[in-house]
């Protein structure tokens, strides 16, 4: 019986310690398992984005609010060691629906075929975004960029989200 009531407290103490889960969107969400959406979302006005406790792995997690309400969450990908995303307060500086790399890009038979950042929030002067991209739950694997999983929720919290709009980065 003692170790059944221990099982039920780490299982609780787990749920309690995860907030992407618990902190969900108010109203019907657009949604998957990489993220979360409330479809009412006109406008964002600050971004979050921190490392979450999920099942024992600290996860990079960005939260979108209006206000103190949270419309929008997802996990994402930050810079890997080598290049690591910028900590500290930023504000979005510029918006690209379409935007091609600069700096990264691959070559093949000859020709150089720059990296596809879509849906890019320019979050620092060095040329660090948030956009759509491949993610690896738990990962870091850009070169500064925060990437997300979603096509979708990176469109959506594009158009939500304006010039000017804080982002806090705490990695």
């Amino acid at each position: 019986m003692k170790f059944l009531l221990i099982l039920i407290c780490l299982a609780c103490s787990a749920i309690a310690a995860d907030p992407a889960p618990k902190a969900q969107p108010k109203g019907n969400t657009f949604d998957n398992t990489f993220y979360r959406w409330d479809p009412n979302t006109t406008k964002i006005t600050k971004i979050v984005i921190k490392r979450t406790n999920l099942d024992g792995v600290m996860t990079p997690v960005l939260y979108a609010y209006t206000g103190d309400e949270l419309m929008g969450w997802a996990y994402c990908s930050p810079g890997k060691a080598s290049t690591k995303t910028t900590n500290g307060k930023h504000k979005v500086m510029g918006k690209t629906r379409d935007r091609n790399s600069s700096k990264y890009g691959e070559h093949s038979g000859g020709y150089y075929y720059p990296a596809k950042m879509p849906f890019s929030l320019q979050v620092t002067a060095s040329g660090e975004f948030i956009h759509y991209g491949p993610v690896l739950i738990g990962e870091s694997l850009s070169h500064g960029c925060i990437r997300l999983p979603s096509k979708v929720f990176a469109e959506k919290l594009f158009d939500a989200t304006p010039v000017g709009t804080p982002v806090i980065i705490e990695l």
